[in-house]
């Protein structure tokens, strides 16, 4: 049986996500039901990157970026920003030109057409989450970050062992693709 399943997936056409970053597509074949993980040190660029990623990804479907730690303004500051060029002190300043005005009007039609929600998490728990993704049908979450999901558990790292695996379950469930954001430990030295 697991053979002919085998062939009937060889005939088919392979469709796995696009990335933003293009040498990352023939180096991730992330296809529905995926978990992900992004572990790094603090403040390497974990969120501006799953940021850019949740921009890409939402020209072809719809994405819920779950943010425990920034609050959705912030967020689509740094998109703006991105998008457009124009520095996070003029957009934190109000302090925004005439030109760069311009440049956010003419990206109008652009920004709208995403689908991208950007939803603050806080003190969300995965079954929250997941109720979420089946009321809205996104297509891929991001989960920024994942220590800080509410969870039980006797110690921390139960909490996030419980976490990791819930978040893995609700992915091959739902058939969504999930990447979760890690902050990981600085190194001694």
């Amino acid at each position: 049986e697991a053979l002919r399943r085998f062939f009937e997936r060889a005939e088919k056409p392979v469709r796995y996500m696009s990335w933003p970053i293009k040498e990352l597509e023939s180096e991730l074949h992330v296809g529905s039901g995926k978990f992900i993980v992004l572990g790094a040190e603090p403040s390497v660029g974990k969120t501006a990157f799953a940021l850019q990623c949740a921009w890409h990804w939402a020209s072809a479907g719809k994405v819920g970026f779950f943010s425990f730690e920034t609050d959705p303004e912030t967020l689509f500051d740094r998109l703006i920003s991105s998008f457009t060029g124009i520095s996070m002190e003029a957009i934190k300043t109000n302090s925004i030109s005439k030109r760069e005005w311009d440049a956010i009007c003419q990206a109008t039609q652009a920004i709208t057409q995403r689908k991208l929600d950007l939803i603050s998490a806080a003190g969300m728990t995965v079954s929250d989450i997941r109720a979420k993704i089946m009321e809205a049908g996104y297509k891929v979450v991001i989960v920024d970050y994942l220590q800080i999901v509410s969870a039980k558990g006797g110690s921390r790292y139960e909490q996030v062992t419980n976490i990791s695996i819930d978040l893995h379950t609700m992915a091959q469930s739902l058939g969504v693709v999930v990447l979760a954001l890690a902050q990981l430990s600085r190194s001694e030295g």
